[in-house]
């Protein structure tokens, strides 16, 4: 260890607890609290704090060994029972989307010690300000005041029917692609 600078007339190891004691003893009895006060104090706390470092680097090195060791073993570990949860979860999801397939209704099974659920691909719109506003000047110009179009404001004017934008009376709206995305399958445990 390293020796402290000259605190309170001796010459003794210190370290930051001893620094807390001593600091509540001055602020009891009246005497000013340690600090830097030249080279010599500054270089014993120059090492502390390099010495304090080095700590924390090597356990951190460690650490990081140990858990690319554990990575690994579990890893290799588990590496037959993933395949398993992969084929099995494919197997499944594969018969609930022929169900869904068969009838729409069916969304999800529930199995004694599972549940097989699907979920509708979110629904995105995007739109092209150009082909719109070429559009809107002739079709809907009730449109052109909230330029720069926001879905919102699109959604609650216009419909969806197959995959497109339309009007109350039918009619696609030009510029807007609304996109589904496709439908997910989830296996959980019950």
């Amino acid at each position: 260890m390293i020796d402290a600078p000259h605190l309170f007339g001796a010459e003794e190891v210190f370290d930051e607890e001893a620094e807390r004691i001593l600091s509540a003893l001055a602020a009891v009895f009246g005497t000013p609290r340690w600090r830097v006060d030249g080279v010599r104090s500054a270089e014993w706390i120059a090492n502390k704090w390099r010495h304090a470092a080095e700590a924390v680097a090597e356990a951190e090195a460690l650490a990081a060994e140990y858990h690319d060791r554990i990575d690994r073993w579990l890893e290799e570990a588990t590496r037959a029972d993933r395949r398993t949860i992969e084929w099995a979860t494919a197997h499944l999801t594969d018969w609930l989307r022929r169900e869904h397939e068969a009838d729409e209704k069916v969304k999800s099974r529930k199995l004694p010690s599972a549940t097989i659920a699907s979920t509708a691909g979110r629904e995105r719109w995007e739109v092209f300000e150009e082909a719109f506003v070429a559009w809107a000047r002739t079709n809907r110009p009730d449109l052109l005041r909230a330029i720069p179009q926001t879905v919102a404001t699109l959604k609650q004017a216009l419909t969806v029917k197959d995959g497109k934008a339309i009007t109350e009376d039918g009619e696609t709206a030009d510029g807007v692609a609304v996109i589904t995305g496709e439908r997910t399958y989830t296996v959980r445990l019950t």
